[in-house]
């Protein structure tokens, strides 16, 4: 819309001043609203790409802690395999163990370590 009240002919008319003034004012609404809605639009793009990025670094560290705690799982497996690995050489520890299921087979018969000896071979637990 144009602002020069000479190109707004309404059937070859001139439009009255208070018509143009009308016409003036919501034009400037409309103009007032296109910049509203741009600075939305932009205000929009800015928060998304901050989310993107949010997003980018909660996956991160999302990852190094996985891998932190996949680095521990591992360590521990490792130790528990030594530990299996001791008790089975162990002639009286492979009597209690199934080492298939890696679980005592005699859940009646409950030992512990030797405390009195210090021995750390396995005895009948009293209770």
């Amino acid at each position: 819309m144009t602002s020069d009240m000479s190109d707004t002919h309404y059937h070859g008319e001139e439009i009255s001043a208070d018509t143009y003034s009308t016409l003036r004012r919501h034009q400037f609404n409309l103009e007032n609203l296109e910049e509203r809605l741009q600075r939305m639009e932009n205000t929009t793009v800015t928060m998304k790409e901050k989310w993107r990025r949010g997003d980018e670094a909660m996956r991160d560290f999302t990852d190094l802690i996985i891998s932190a705690l996949t680095s521990k799982i591992e360590a521990i497996q490792r130790e528990l395999v030594e530990i299996q690995s001791y008790i089975a050489r162990r002639p009286e520890a492979s009597l209690s163990i199934d080492r298939r299921n890696n679980i005592s087979t005699d859940i009646h018969h409950r030992t512990s370590v030797d405390d009195a000896t210090n021995r750390g071979r396995l005895v009948p637990k009293t209770t």
